[in-house]
């Protein structure tokens, strides 16, 4: 018994103290740039900060470049999904 409380004490701290670390300076502004880019509905240069393939779900064939990013962006992205990125905080 307790063992069962030291590990639940363990991980409940672990948890809560992962939480609370700071994010460095540099992924601050990175973070914050995308949703500036979200924001302005700059599809061109969020094209720029996406890795290609990008993977989708078996039916939906993979996104293999910018072009195809750029056609297909309103599938990936609807308008409810750009305002919640446009709108987060840093919390």
């Amino acid at each position: 018994m307790k063992f069962r409380l030291l590990l639940l004490i363990v991980l409940v701290s672990k948890i809560c103290f992962s939480q609370i670390e700071k994010i460095d300076t540099n992924k601050v502004a990175n973070i914050n740039y995308v949703i500036d880019l979200f924001k302005q509905k700059n599809i061109e240069d969020i094209s720029q900060n996406v890795n290609f393939p990008l993977r989708r779900e078996y039916p939906i064939p993979e996104i293999k470049n910018r072009e195809q990013f750029k056609q297909h962006f309103t599938e990936v992205f609807d308008e409810v999904l750009i305002n919640n990125i446009a709108n987060s905080k840093l919390k």
